[in-house]
């Protein structure tokens, strides 16, 4: 592909530790390395360093596309962890046949394994971050002085929401494949504006 697409740069690296700096890209599009990394050893723990990694490379309102054989009940339960804070939507797309005029067969459609599934995982914007990790928080305040008396002042009201940032069009894109065997090919795909 390099010859093909001369602008692109194409890295490799471990999909579950990435070179790349928090928050460089707006868009993570997966073709089968999720897959590929839950048929392997230890997947589980192998799938949450990976979508930790994606999780962590997406800009704030970033969104990972995850295109996968798996069906939702198998692949929903990677997606719920506490750390990451998306709103996740799928859909399901037939598989490509023979003739791609008859498409699927009546049948046929009722039969999951004849489809593929888009994930479609969106950082929620103005939603507060998820909890940190115990390892992550900050030492607890002190308790003030038993002598103290009670402010009799009500608490401060919140700050009014602010309108979320207008969606830019994307600037940077990883496409994140499973070519490079389990390891993940990084695909950086076009520079920044």
């Amino acid at each position: 592909y390099k010859e093909d697409y001369p602008t692109m740069k194409f890295q490799v690296m471990n999909a579950k530790k990435m070179d790349f700096s928090p928050e460089t890209f707006d868009v993570v599009i997966d073709k089968g390395t999720l897959d590929s990394i839950l048929s392997g050893e230890a997947s589980a723990a192998s799938a949450e360093a990976a979508l930790g990694e994606i999780y962590r490379v997406l800009g704030p309102t970033g969104t990972y596309i995850c295109i996968s054989y798996g069906f939702p009940a198998f692949r929903e339960n990677y997606f719920k962890n506490s750390a990451w804070n998306w709103k996740m939507t799928w859909e399901k797309v037939a598989k490509p046949t023979v003739n791609p005029s008859t498409g699927v067969a009546k049948e046929e459609a009722q039969d999951q394994k004849n489809f593929h599934y888009i994930y479609v995982l969106k950082k929620q914007v103005g939603v507060p971050e998820p909890p940190k990790s115990p390892a992550e928080k900050d030492p607890p305040a002190e308790d003030p002085p038993a002598d103290d008396p009670p402010a009799d002042d009500p608490p401060a009201a919140d700050p009014p929401a602010e309108d979320p940032p207008a969606e830019d069009p994307p600037k940077d894109c990883l496409l994140y494949t499973s070519d490079a065997a389990d390891e993940g090919l990084g695909v950086d795909l076009g520079g920044r504006r």
